[in-house]
């Protein structure tokens, strides 16, 4: 699309604040949304594919569903595939069991997570090695979640609690599409107004790491392949 990728813009911003992490993730909350009205689970939300229309930056998109896949509201796949960027996987995908539309709240949350510090939740070596690798499955199914310190501190309660809604680990308990499209932070004016210059610096960082992120993400799947993490689970060609 016309207006390239949400976090080259961000980082490109010459202010940056929540103000714009709000206008983002209402986009992407909307956009599930409508898919999920539709009876479509994407399974592969994650920064490469949120895309703007255009230039003017004013309606982003999330592209490529090659990975989507039709899917009835209530209902859920138990197939086994692990589908999808394992840093954006939901733990239920991760683990090989039963999943619904809530996979897509979950990536969502890992890139509101992104966008509010620079980095993603469960970071790990670009140079990871199998156990390491492991040790990013294990966090991401446990949901050692960290919401303080460095940029955290300047970011409003409300964000933080948006981002836990959307980041547990037990699907049933994870906040809803349209919950979220109502939270406090992103329909009121309690985002706070400070520059996030710590976080757009990270950003930056995060953009020029990306193909170290996603050879790391190779190495993650292939820990299943490996070592049988979870049984039973294969993975989608």
């Amino acid at each position: 699309m016309g207006g390239g990728e949400l976090f080259d813009h961000l980082a490109d911003l010459s202010v940056y604040d929540e103000s714009q992490a709000i206008a983002a993730m209402l986009d992407i909350l909307r956009a599930i949304s409508h898919l999920h009205t539709h009876g479509i689970v994407h399974r592969d939300i994650k920064a490469e594919n949120l895309l703007y229309a255009d230039a003017t930056f004013q309606h982003l998109k999330i592209g490529d569903l090659g990975s989507a896949a039709f899917l009835p509201p209530g209902r859920s796949i138990g197939d086994g595939q692990l589908v999808g960027t394992a840093e954006y996987m939901a733990p239920e995908l991760m683990r090989g069991l039963q999943y619904g539309h809530e996979v897509d709240v979950y990536s969502a949350g890992v890139v509101l997570y992104l966008m509010l510090s620079g980095c993603l939740p469960y970071d790990h070596d670009e140079d990871a090695d199998f156990t390491q690798a492991k040790s990013l499955l294990d966090k991401v199914t446990r949901g050692a979640l960290v919401l303080s310190g460095l940029c955290w501190d300047e970011i409003h309660s409300d964000a933080k609690d948006l981002v836990a809604k959307m980041l547990d680990t037990e699907p049933s308990q994870r906040i809803p599409v349209a919950e979220a499209l109502v939270h406090p932070w992103i329909q009121s004016q309690t985002a706070l107004h400070i520059p996030l210059e710590v976080t757009q610096a990270q950003i930056r960082r995060f953009n020029r790491n990306r193909r170290h992120v996603r050879a790391a993400s190779k190495v993650v799947l292939a820990v299943h392949r490996m070592v049988g993490h979870f049984s039973g689970t294969r993975l989608a060609q």
